[in-house]
């Protein structure tokens, strides 16, 4: 799967960085000049280099950004970024469209841009592939910043001609930006540091990359662009939902497969209902044709009886885990799913005596759904047939 690539557009220079799409790990780096007028070429050269973008995260350079405090109605983000850009001349020194983003909330900080360089910028660097976080980026440094777990602070960010441009963050958002200029005032503040193995120069796009996927209504972007990144949320969002339909139905089926303990219970439930409903007793007959297939398909396949393993898995696995697939052959199963911790998987399957050699089979990812986060995991078991 080919990875994401964060790419910050500063006035001389484009500085790219390719992250792992499950660990958010940074991969390779590369900074190349380039002319903002003829962003084809660049963007050749960064394919070249780079190979394949599965996804691909921008940053906004300080050079092109006019960023201001407005003082706007208590509305979205999206209302802000309508309201700013139905008149820019009125709040920025410009007499062409301009592009907007704005915060959310109580933040009254906006940033705009050049909407004709930067529909420029945008239909070349589609060319590679597909758009999917384009912002500001003392925004996007500020999601790196919180990532790495960069101190709060003043921040001084590079420019092509050496301005003072200022970032000031604090809990992972910009709390103000500034662009001094060439002869503007010293302001007390601190180079932009390196963390988490991402050196300071890179970290606008390496916080870019991070933001692909995220809700687009704080992003630097076109009324066309929000609607289209807003229609891939909400299909990614129900392709969530229908998944954890499916995982749910499966975990109610894993908590019925019990064994006996719950052939005991449908039993008893069976006797109950018999007279008033026939639908019992045919669930009875089904439970016993899976008890004698799970027993031809131990015998077969050297394994543990399928039901069991089921049941062992019910019984250990934290209660915040969700199993989106399970597959086993013989003696050799993997689930795969997701929870708050995948790493107290690991010894919840290895306290069970029948379960054996339990071990990742891949990187966990970590990613954030409304206000919780959780991780992916892929973990791979034996289970031997028991003696």
């Amino acid at each position: 799967m080919n990875p994401i690539v964060g790419l910050e557009l500063a006035g001389n220079r484009i500085r790219a960085i390719t992250v792992s799409r499950f660990t958010n790990r940074a991969l390779r780096r590369f900074d190349i000049p380039w002319n903002p007028a003829e962003p084809d070429r660049a963007v050749a050269l960064l394919r070249e280099n780079l190979g394949a973008a599965g996804a691909i995260g921008v940053a906004i350079g300080f050079d092109f950004l006019y960023p201001k405090h407005i003082k706007l109605p208590p509305v979205s983000a999206a209302e802000k970024r309508r309201m700013v850009a139905l008149e820019p001349e009125r709040f920025f020194p410009v007499s062409t469209p301009v592009i907007v983003s704005a915060g959310s909330g109580g933040s009254d900080l906006v940033f705009a841009t050049d909407a004709v360089a930067y529909e420029r910028w945008i239909a070349a660097l589609a060319q590679w592939g597909p758009i999917q976080n384009v912002e500001a980026s003392p925004t996007a440094f500020a999601r790196a910043a919180r990532s790495a777990r960069v101190p709060n602070g003043v921040y001084r960010m590079s420019s092509a001609d050496d301005s003072g441009n200022y970032v000031e963050i604090s809990g992972g958002a910009v709390v103000s930006a500034r662009r001094a200029g060439p002869r503007g005032a010293t302001v007390a503040a601190h180079a932009v540091p390196d963390a988490g193995g991402v050196p300071g120069e890179f970290m606008s796009a390496y916080g870019a990359a991070l933001g692909v996927g995220s809700f687009p209504g704080e992003m630097l972007v076109s009324e066309e662009m929000h609607r289209r990144l807003s229609g891939n949320r909400i299909r990614s969002l129900a392709i969530a939902l229908a998944l954890m339909v499916g995982a749910v139905g499966f975990a109610l089926f894993s908590a019925l497969s019990a064994r006996e303990r719950l052939r005991e219970r449908i039993d008893s439930e069976v006797a109950t209902l018999r007279p008033r409903a026939a639908m019992a007793e045919a669930l009875q007959g089904r439970i016993a044709r899976i008890g004698s297939a799970s027993a031809a398909a131990r015998t077969a396949q050297g394994g543990m009886d399928p039901l069991a393993v089921l049941g062992v898995l019910s019984k250990r696995l934290p209660g915040d885990v969700v199993v989106m697939s399970i597959r086993g052959s013989g003696d050799e199963w993997q689930i795969s799913g997701t929870a708050k911790d995948a790493a107290a998987i690991i010894p919840a399957l290895d306290s069970d005596p029948a379960i054996k050699d339990v071990r990742f089979l891949a990187g966990t990812s970590r990613f954030t759904e409304g206000r919780r986060t959780y991780e992916t995991f892929s973990i791979g078991f034996r289970a031997p047939p028991s003696t």
